[in-house]
């Protein structure tokens, strides 16, 4: 099974593809070629900050629950909130 890229490497991908299409030397196939490069790269990030994003709501969401829980049961949270 194939790894996951990370952020960081589709990143890097897009930001290599973009610096490419800067020069003015390359054929129109090689062009089209970094576009379609750089459009997987940008899904990619896209997803994975996607992704990262889901997670961090759940968090928060759980943090509210528990948050609420304690103000129901008369517990201070001053010692967890920053």
């Amino acid at each position: 099974m194939a790894k996951k890229k990370t952020f960081e490497d589709s990143y890097a991908g897009l930001a290599e593809a973009a610096e490419a299409l800067k020069n003015d030397g390359i054929s129109l196939e090689e062009s089209i070629r970094l576009v379609e490069s750089a459009t997987k790269h940008y899904e990619a990030c896209k997803e994975i900050l996607s992704e990262a994003r889901n997670r961090l709501l759940i968090l928060d969401k759980d943090s509210e629950t528990v948050r609420a829980a304690d103000e129901k049961n008369g517990i201070s949270g001053s010692d967890t909130d920053e």
